[in-house]
């Protein structure tokens, strides 16, 4: 397939549309290069359809299985519970994404991964690997990082090892395969949780009553992390090719947009607010369908980590500021972002 850096997009809207363009990857293909502006490779198994996408994925699946998350999550609490009680004793105000929901992502995915050795080069990269180095996008950080772990010996046991090891299509993987994985494992690891732990760390010191709730009721841990992910939908939306629109002088890109599915006001009631009240109707922010995401059970279990460690201790914290920013899409109003989430220990 030809690759395009000028296109123009179109929005699959609506729970229902979005669900359905989901499940038909004989229409909406995956089998296409994002963020054309600062690589040129394809990110893996994202950008593919199946069966290739079924192999690729096939080979990673096992780091991202429960029992492996399960062995890790008392490595994940402990990194959460030293991240909030350094928060407790700070003498200023904090930002939530940046002081506290970054470290605690990217040291979950050192333990993750097997790379402690790399976290403060991570955490430096700031929220974004893609504007590392400024404003201005660059794969240039990124792509120096994963050059130099490619070419690593191949005898360690951590997830380039690994990567350098597996065979998915019966041989090694190439170069540009490696840095396929391994921009998704780093890209997609960070930025849904983080989002997700501002959130969840905002709505709990502003909402009393629901703090009260989880506190007293265990079982709703997963309720306010599922609701979390709905009301933020931290991937508000991913790009498709049109196979039956497809023309090479003007390519059909559309978008899956699942904070609109995740805000129809169809299927949900009062869909700008947190409610935990809610019934069993799933979200679409880890997509849906064959290209679902395969890190979902990961950002389940960093989630219960950080409130099992604040949970106990959110009375020392008090929100000082929050921007709640939404946006429309055919009529459906969504969160397009929650910014500036700040808070400081009572005094």
């Amino acid at each position: 397939m030809k690759f395009f850096t000028e296109e123009t997009h179109t929005d699959i809207t609506g729970y229902e549309a979005v669900r359905a363009a989901a499940r038909d990857v004989a229409t909406y293909s995956s089998d296409l290069q994002g963020d054309r502006d600062v690589r040129d490779y394809r990110q893996i198994p994202l950008e593919y359809d199946p069966p290739t996408h079924t192999d690729y994925r096939h080979a990673i699946q096992p780091l991202f299985l429960r029992p492996k998350l399960e062995a890790n999550f008392d490595s994940f609490r402990a990194i959460a519970a030293e991240i909030l009680e350094s928060a407790a004793t700070a003498d200023r105000v904090l930002d939530v994404y940046n002081d506290l929901a970054l470290p605690f992502v990217v040291s979950c995915l050192g333990v993750i991964y097997q790379r402690p050795q790399d976290v403060s080069e991570w955490v430096g990269w700031g929220h974004d690997v893609w504007t590392a180095k400024g404003p201005t996008r660059s794969g240039d950080t990124l792509h120096e990082y994963l050059k130099r772990v490619f070419t690593e010996p191949n005898d360690s046991d951590d997830i380039w090892g690994t990567l350098r090891s597996i065979r998915p299509a019966g041989e090694l993987l190439s170069e540009a395969e490696f840095k396929g994985y391994a921009s998704v494992l780093l890209a997609g690891g960070r930025d849904t949780v983080i989002k997700l732990v501002t959130g969840m760390t905002w709505h709990l010191l502003q909402n009393s009553t629901d703090l009260a709730a989880v506190r007293a009721d265990s079982d709703l841990e997963r309720v306010l992390i599922n609701e979390m992910l709905r009301f933020l939908s931290p991937l508000p939306a991913i790009e498709r090719v049109n196979k039956v629109e497809f023309d090479e002088h003007n390519p059909a890109y559309q978008r899956l947009h699942f904070a609109s599915a995740n805000h129809d006001p169809a299927i949900w009631e009062r869909p700008d607010e947190v409610l935990l009240t809610r019934g069993k109707t799933p979200h679409l922010a880890f997509g849906y369908g064959p290209h679902a995401c395969i890190g979902m059970n990961m950002a389940e279990y960093e989630a219960k980590a950080w409130l099992h460690a604040f949970l106990p201790i959110a009375q020392l914290f008090e929100l000082v500021d929050a921007e709640l920013v939404f946006a429309e899409v055919d009529g459906i109003r969504y969160l397009a972002e929650l910014r500036g989430v700040k808070i400081k220990p009572c005094s």
